[in-house]
């Protein structure tokens, strides 16, 4: 009996740790899939601002304002 309930303790472990390996394996999948998605935002952002910095070197589009204000 000794020797089967090794064996059932040894299998539990195995199941547990294949569980876990799985569960691990899903949060990474996730994460990069987040960190994908975070990229590309970043990417537009930074695009985005870059944009903005070149029209705001236009003298055309921001005229100057009277010596009152």
């Amino acid at each position: 009996m000794l020797e089967e309930d090794r064996i059932i303790s040894i299998e539990s472990k195995i199941a547990f740790h294949e569980d876990l390996v799985q569960t691990l394996n899903n949060t990474v999948y996730n994460q990069q899939k987040r960190i994908s998605n975070l990229e590309g935002q970043l990417q537009a952002l930074l695009q985005r601002i870059a944009n903005l910095g070149h029209s705001s070197n236009d003298p055309a589009e921001h005229p100057e304002r009277p010596p009152h204000y």
